[in-house]
């Protein structure tokens, strides 16, 4: 759970809860879920919301353009843009992740726009991720996991 390092405790709970109930999955997660109690999850969430966001890596420079969005077609920048003002404006109230400031490692970003893309991932509030990821290339879900990846 390096990834959940800094993120909002109830967003944590939120997501063991949806391992837990089979609605999210992942080989690592969803076994170790399942045996957690409520408080569990609460005490694991708290631990990890208070750790320190650490760098995971650096973004890729062939992909630093792409991925910070500057040649993304304006259709698909705007999306972006328009996602997280709303996640900006309602962190507190929906409990959005920190993905930009969470420093994901390149792999698993990747690895969660792709299933937020095909949606097989769903646990996304109004479908916001699912509406974001569905337009992008494969190509830009690659670049945009890096330029994540090594946000300062």
């Amino acid at each position: 759970m390096a990834g959940a390092r800094g993120q909002h405790s109830s967003y944590i709970v939120k997501q063991l809860k949806h391992f837990k109930a089979g609605e999210r999955q992942n080989a690592l997660m969803s076994p170790m879920a399942m045996i957690l109690a409520d408080q569990d999850m609460e005490d694991l969430a708290a631990y990890f919301a208070s750790q320190t966001l650490r760098p995971t890596g650096e973004t890729e420079p062939s992909k630093l353009q792409l991925g910070s969005r500057s040649t993304v077609p304006a259709s698909r920048r705007k999306a972006c843009l328009r996602a997280a003002a709303a996640t900006a404006r309602t962190a507190a109230a929906s409990r959005a992740p920190r993905s930009r400031r969470s420093r994901q490692h390149a792999v698993y970003a990747a690895t969660q726009l792709r299933s937020y893309k095909s949606g097989a991932r769903a646990t996304d509030p109004n479908s916001m991720m699912r509406t974001i990821a569905s337009r992008l290339t494969d190509e830009e879900i690659d670049a945009v996991a890096s330029y994540l990846q090594g946000v300062r």
